[in-house]
């Protein structure tokens, strides 16, 4: 079964690698590998080999290679596993009907295979072939030959491969064939995530690789495991060779890292929410004690429970105050005897290279949530749909790379979506939501200038996701993949200790709670919790209702009974015209229907401020959302940020909602050298076209291509259809003067046509870069012009010349400098 705990996101990280170049060599400095051939076996021959996998995604496309060759009609075969599609789980591939795949629909994969890839010769030296094949829940969904390349020396070709994997794109893939002379060559590919049906890079992946004879006979070699001495033959059964893993650790499809991690759960100081507790189920299966606590039993019968709510989510956990052995045999007040850990294992970032000595460890996340679903009457048993959400705040953690400190950060959140085991709930699943703030004081400023999306968080991402004890106390391994957030949450969590108000400022709410009844004795069991969502919600709106504000907020609680009001405040929602025409809305999900919440108290009445508005009465939490009659929000501008690149500096903006946007015009003013605090005039720079109408969040972005070094400010004029204008605030960046000349290696390198040559210079002056042959003849002058104090790049074509090493050089003032870079056609 594929069990995940997801927390999804989208990530808006710029991730200034050069991509790599596809020509069958896989030696590209922005490549990160994940896995390599070490099993050392050997049943096809020295002509039929593997190396490395190495991967780089950039949030649109997965760049791939294998190092290795094959021969005669021998395949290497690839498989892929998405973690938001479903393909052929623990059945037996089927069959396709091309190539390779038309003789392995027996084999059975270690993981679930969504898509595949098989490159052959076609027993030939001149050509290099691609069939694929997509799989879902039934079998084989499509299979067809792709294409193939003109030789086998890195020649790349393009192909129409989402036809075949149910989406839309091309692949585009090379190969050379001397892998025994240079181990860098093989198979290189370059897929858009458009191409695969199903997946976008909110998601992660991994892959496994092994090579195949054209009769479907699986070779021994293979990335990663190691299958034995012996060829595994046809239609093997990778899932019995226990013990190890015959696919890649998770990575990620954007900017981010992935860890291995096992953490401890446990009750920490005191009794712990149950999954069914026996106050609500009483002398019934469900529930037991083990001479200390009631605890609720997930699976019946048995003496230990299976699956607890439990209280605390720990890092080398403290048990605390158990002192009695027979409070949790084995384990005593010994927690649960698993070492907590989380080590790296993939990245795709330019902040390191590799995961030597790259860990994570988080503190104690306590529960501040506790919603049961489908539990039906005390004694009416199992029903087939018992489930629950779980919520755990308060905790923090650190990214360290060899024992420093990269990536602080606080006030996480972990929501946990968790479906009973039959016969209870309708099977054992896992899926989820968390967000932590990053802590700027105590963080690396280039990590937290690549994670920070403009709203200094981070999303964790948790993936096959799995218990190995299950206790008093419990243990739980899983891969985490960390990233930017694109979505901006505000947290808060408090106990419940009177009736009376009850302020959870940084979710911008307030409860005023006139009773309640707690699930048990400790503080932890008695919270409430919110969230402040800064995303427009999805949904249909009632009738009657025409906008909806661009955020949104999600309440819980642990205790077993409340009765309250909920305040909340709506001074960061613009556009308002007319509080009379505010509603409240409430559903019980995500995928709910909204209603409107019948009782409530408008803005500026019985005590409220004219920023305030209350729902009362509740007696159970949810999500909830304020709407309005009026006509739609105008354009609300949620965020605009800039960030420098070796482009220039680039503008980023985002919209919640438009009302007639016709667009916005770019405008920028440059600081004066002296006086500091003196701008220039403003000059309209550029235009970008808006939405018209739109009740979604829309992305903008504009690129300035500024290279003298100076500070800069930026500031939109949003322009409706009828011409009225409204200024957004303005931002500043500084674009540092280098401190010193540099020219640095052309990029790529060897190259192919073009290459890319970036210089910096510290100090006005003339400038002049010159390609020279490597008898020292002039071939090319790039620059020969007077430039501002800054960082340059130059684009060098080079599609008349002849292949060979070239000079280039660079002069301005008393700086000379000069480097090789190779042309190779």
């Amino acid at each position: 079964m594929k069990t995940y705990l997801l927390i999804l996101f989208i990530a808006f990280t710029l991730n200034l690698q050069s991509q790599p170049v596809i020509n069958g060599d896989i030696s590209d400095a922005s490549y990160t590998q994940i896995a390599a051939f070490a099993s050392g076996q050997n049943s096809l021959g020295n002509a039929d080999d593997l190396g490395v996998l190495k991967y780089h995604c950039d949030g649109s496309d997965i760049y791939l290679g294998v190092s290795g060759e094959v021969s005669s009609n021998n395949n290497i075969l690839i498989f892929f596993d998405f973690s938001g599609y479903i393909g052929r789980g623990d059945n037996t591939l089927g069959a396709g009907a091309v190539g390779v795949f038309t003789n392995i629909g027996g084999a059975t994969m270690d993981f679930d295979v969504d898509f595949a890839l098989a490159f052959n010769e076609g027993e030939g030296n001149t050509n290099f072939y691609l069939d694929a094949c997509r799989y879902g829940t039934l079998g084989v969904m499509s299979s067809a030959f792709i294409g193939n390349t003109s030789d086998q020396t890195g020649t790349s070709v393009e192909a129409n491969l989402g036809g075949t994997f149910g989406g839309a794109g091309n692949i585009t893939f090379a190969y050379k064939n001397n892998f025994a002379g240079n181990a860098n060559e093989g198979v290189e590919m370059k897929i858009p995530l458009s191409v695969f049906s199903g997946v976008d890079n909110s998601q992660a992946f991994r892959i496994f690789v092994i090579l195949t004879a054209i009769n479907g006979d699986f070779s021994n070699e293979c990335i990663p495991g190691d299958p034995g001495g012996f060829e595994l033959g046809n239609n093997p059964n990778l899932s019995g060779l226990g013990g190890q893993d015959f696919f890649t650790k998770y990575a990620p499809l954007v900017f981010g890292i992935s860890f291995d991690c096992k953490l401890d759960a446990g009750p920490s100081t005191g009794p712990w929410v149950g999954d069914m507790h026996p106050s609500e189920i009483p002398s019934t299966p469900f529930s037991h004690s083990n001479n200390c606590n009631w605890v609720a039993c997930g699976v019946y019968p048995q003496t230990d429970c299976g699956y607890y709510a439990y209280q605390s989510l720990l890092w080398n956990s403290d048990p605390g105050t158990y002192d009695d052995a027979e409070c949790c045999p084995p384990y005593g007040d010994e927690g649960s005897g698993q070492a907590s850990y989380g080590n790296g294992v993939v990245e795709n970032t330019d902040l390191i290279d590799g995961v030597a000595n790259l860990t994570l460890d988080f503190t104690a996340f306590g529960i501040s949530n506790l919603n049961r679903k489908n539990w039906g009457a005390p004694d009416a048993g199992p029903n087939g749909l018992m489930a629950d959400t779980r919520t755990y705040t308060g905790g923090s953690g650190t990214i360290k790379v060899g024992g420093v400190t990269k990536l602080a950060v606080i006030n996480a959140m972990i929501e946990l979506d968790v479906d009973y085991p039959i016969p209870f709930g309708p099977g054992d699943k896992v899926v989820g939501s968390g967000h932590g703030t990053i802590d700027v004081v105590n963080s690396d400023p280039a990590w937290v200038a690549k994670f920070n999306n403009g709203n200094n968080q981070v999303q964790f991402d948790y993936y096959s996701f799995s218990p190995t004890i299950q206790n008093c106390y419990g243990a739980f391994v899983y891969t985490l993949i960390l990233r930017s957030a694109e979505v901006q949450q505000n947290i808060a969590a408090a106990p419940v200790n009177n009736v009376g108000l009850l302020p959870l400022n940084n979710a911008k709410v307030q409860f005023n709670i006139a009773s309640f009844t707690p699930e048990g004795t400790n503080l932890q069991n008695r919270s409430v919790h919110a969230r402040q969502i800064i995303k427009t919600p999805n949904g249909t709106l009632p009738e009657g209702l025409n906008a909806v504000a661009p955020l949104y907020w999600r309440l819980g609680t642990t205790l077993a009974e409340i009765n309250t009001a909920v305040i909340f405040d709506i001074s960061g929602i613009s556009g308002i015209t007319n509080t009379n025409n505010l509603r409240i809305l409430k559903r019980e999900n995500a995928t709910g229907t909204w209603a409107i919440w019948g009782s409530y108290t408008a803005p500026g009445f019985d005590g409220l401020t004219s920023t305030q508005i209350r729902a009362n009465s509740l007696t159970s939490f949810s999500e909830f959302a304020i709407a309005s009659t009026t006509d739609p929000l105008p354009v609300e501008l949620s965020a605009f940020d800039v960030k420098i690149t070796v482009k220039g500096i680039n503008l980023f903006w985002k919209t919640e909602t438009e009302k007639d946007n016709y667009g916005f015009e770019v405008y920028r003013r440059k600081q004066n050298a002296q006086p500091h605090t003196v701008f220039f005039n403003w000059e309209k720079i550029g235009f970008v076209s808006g939405s018209g109408n739109s009740n979604s969040p829309k992305d903008y972005a504009f690129l300035d291509e500024v290279n003298c070094a100076g500070v800069y400010e930026y500031q939109l004029h949003q322009i409706d259809n009828n011409g009225t204008v409204t200024l957004s605030k303005s931002v500043q960046i500084n674009l540092e003067a280098p401190v010193r000349y540099t020219l640095s290696q052309n990029y790529p390198n060897p190259f192919n046509p073009e290459t890319k040559i970036r210089y910096e210079i510290p100090q006005s002056g003339e400038v002049q870069l010159v390609v020279y042959d490597i008898l020292g003849n002039m071939v090319k002058e790039l620059v020969s012009q007077k430039q501002e104090a800054g960082s340059y790049e130059v684009n060098f074509k080079a599609d008349s010349f002849s292949s060979g090493c070239y000079l280039y050089k660079i002069s301005s003032g008393n700086f000379v400098s000069i480097k090789k870079m190779l042309l190779v056609k």
